[in-house]
């Protein structure tokens, strides 16, 4: 059995020096990491803060929650949804077939419909987490877009 044995001088330059570059590379690491998009939300004031901060002014009075599946399977129109979920830095795949927490609220401030109604913010949930969040139209020629701009 052969072992690799790296040994360096000892003296506080190279000391200095190896730390500077552990410290380097585990901050890229968590640069490029998904975990920077990880948004937490454990209560109402928290999902409306979020829509807050994102330029979303919404009715809290008019607040519905349900508890839904993800579909198992992917179909075309699932695949845009995910798509438009990862432009704003959110993962569905890992909670396909799971079961998730549906907030939907009615937004004010949208741009030409304000206070009209029929212009919802939906934001879903998994363990705390929020794993999408969406504006859309109830119209029939409505649309749908990302939460985060």
């Amino acid at each position: 059995m052969k072992a690799f044995i790296c040994r360096y001088p000892k003296n506080h330059i190279t000391d200095i020096l190896l730390s500077l570059f552990c410290i380097f590379t585990i901050c890229l690491i968590l640069q490029n990491s998904d975990t920077k998009n990880i948004i937490y939300c454990y209560s109402e004031n928290e999902r409306i803060d979020f829509l807050n901060i994102n330029g979303w002014v919404v009715d809290e009075s008019t607040g519905e929650y349900s508890e839904i599946s993800l579909p198992n399977v992917i179909d075309e129109t699932f695949e845009e949804y995910i798509e438009l979920q990862k432009e704003q830095g959110f993962d569905l795949m890992p909670y396909i077939g799971k079961s998730v927490q549906k907030y939907t609220y009615e937004v004010l401030n949208y741009p030409g419909y304000e206070n009209s109604g029929g212009i919802f913010a939906t934001i879903f949930v998994y363990s705390d987490k929020i794993i999408a969040a969406d504006i859309y139209s109830a119209a029939i020629d409505g649309f749908i877009q990302g939460v985060i701009s």
